[in-house]
């Protein structure tokens, strides 16, 4: 109705009254325009949205078995231990031969990065044909990692799927080698048998560490088998022209 007063123009008359409420406006159009044209408020933007979206992986993720594509005799499975803080991704990659008596591996993740659902990493490895990386990339959905894995640039892609394996107090002492917490869980009842979401027992957490660990005393060992031919030899050669002179 003509002469009527809406509300809009009673905020309007308010606006032009009252300079405070005309500075809080003011300042909230110029932090909008800031936030879409200024490459500083978007990084941080994109930074805290980041910090909010992207979740926490950290833990022990196994895949199911798999095969070697160069080995169709070679099965194997993937221990993933994540170490994640903010979007910063560490750890370690073991592979472990399905056979009883087979191998155990450890791998280092190299620059891992985790931003909202996606996890990015690769893994130093040497064949015999020398050095190369191998580039994992995965996706988060319902509480699994789909990955997909290249050797090197140019590589095969291969796809699996991890889980995040959920341990007991038990498991966790027995993995840390923790003998006295094992010892007080075990005499307060704890079932020794007890499984995790993967049906497996402490005493298989024990035997999967100590045959990590004793390939790593191999690996050792061969190490120092080197470096004392490297450094014998010298000596060797130093003594016999010290007699000769």
């Amino acid at each position: 109705m003509e002469g009527q007063i809406t509300l809009v123009d009673k905020i309007i008359q308010k606006i032009k009254n009252n300079p405070v409420y005309a500075s809080i406006i003011v300042a909230g159009i110029i932090i909008v325009a800031l936030a879409k044209s200024t490459d500083a408020v978007k990084n941080i933007y994109n930074s805290i949205e980041k910090l909010i979206i992207s979740p926490n992986i950290s833990g022990e993720w196994l895949s199911e078995t798999l095969t070697n594509r160069y080995d169709r005799n070679d099965n194997y499975r993937l221990f993933f231990n994540f170490e994640q803080k903010n979007q910063h991704l560490n750890g370690s990659v073991i592979q472990i031969s399905a056979q009883p008596d087979g191998y155990t591996v450890e791998y280092t993740i190299r620059e891992g990065k985790v931003e909202k659902s996606k996890i990015t990493f690769y893994l130093q490895k040497t064949l015999n044909t020398g050095p190369f990386k191998q580039f994992y990339s995965g996706i988060l959905t319902k509480g699994q990692i789909g990955f997909s894995r290249q050797d090197g640039p140019d590589g095969d892609i291969g796809k699996f799927t991890v889980k995040l394996r959920t341990t007991t107090p038990l498991h966790k002492a027995a993995l840390k080698g923790d003998e006295r917490i094992v010892t007080k869980l075990l005499e307060k009842g704890t079932n020794a048998n007890i499984t995790d979401n993967y049906n497996s027992t402490p005493l298989h957490t024990v035997l999967r560490a100590r045959r990590a660990l004793a390939q790593k005393m191999e690996e050792k060992t061969k190490q120092y088998q080197k470096l004392y031919y490297i450094t014998a030899v010298p000596l060797t050669i130093n003594s016999a022209a010290f007699d000769l002179g």
